[in-house]
């Protein structure tokens, strides 16, 4: 099934930049070819059943020409070129797609800034795009909402950028009062438990890693008295 999938995905992309958008906008048209042609040759490039000519050839004559901004779009592209080897576009790619965020050309898909920053930041942390992580992790939280209020493609792109970044994450290494610890490694939670009197004292947690680490405190007991 795969195969056959594969071995459409030409026609695709060939379809989706030949589609008949007549009731549509030039630039609506001009913005849905340019989304599917990307994801389509993002697919191939995952497969290793794209040239990486072929890619280059979409980043400088398509991409880079192009009057549609659509972020995801070029996100894909930016994924897609790093898989086949080509970092230097590959970062050319999600730097435009990063530029992008915020201000897209309109489309009729379900397309919000939210959903293409989480889009971008997955792709940007599957493909490794360390440098750019900071920035769209930042535009991620510029444009986030309330969870309730999220549409569906919003929902699956914020947990594909997380899921992908905890796959990606370096094991986390702690010490404690610089005794080393233990390491854990996704999907392990770095726990350890401590006694009554060793919080009386103090302890001193310290990361051996270059990572940033989240820590949860949970506290159990009985009170000593009652409160009113």
């Amino acid at each position: 099934a795969m195969e056959l999938a594969y071995q459409s995905l030409p026609q695709i992309l060939r379809q989706s930049a030949n589609y008949d958008y007549d009731h549509y906008s030039q630039e609506v048209h001009a913005a849905h070819s340019l989304s599917g042609s990307a994801y389509a040759l993002y697919v191939m490039s995952r497969a290793k059943r794209v040239a990486i000519g072929e890619l280059r050839y979409f980043h400088d004559n398509k991409l880079m020409r192009s009057r549609v901004r659509d972020p995801l779009a070029a996100a894909h592209i930016g994924a897609a070129l790093a898989m086949a080897g080509d970092h230097g576009r590959a970062n050319s790619a999600f730097r435009l797609a990063l530029e992008w965020l915020g201000n897209p050309t309109r489309r009729l898909d379900y397309a919000s800034p939210l959903r293409d920053a989480a889009g971008t930041l997955a792709l940007a942390a599957e493909t490794r795009q360390d440098s750019l992580m900071p920035q769209l992790t930042a535009a991620m939280e510029k444009y986030g909402k309330p969870a309730e209020e999220t549409h569906t493609q919003e929902k699956a792109w914020l947990l594909k950028a997380a899921h992908t970044m905890l796959i990606n994450s370096e094991p986390i290494e702690l010490t404690v009062n610089d005794s080393q610890a233990a390491s854990w490694s996704w999907p392990q939670l770095a726990s350890f438990h401590t006694s009554p009197a060793e919080v009386e004292r103090g302890f001193t947690l310290t990361t051996l890693g270059s990572s940033g680490v989240w820590r949860s405190t949970i506290v159990h007991g009985i009170p000593k008295s009652v409160t009113k």
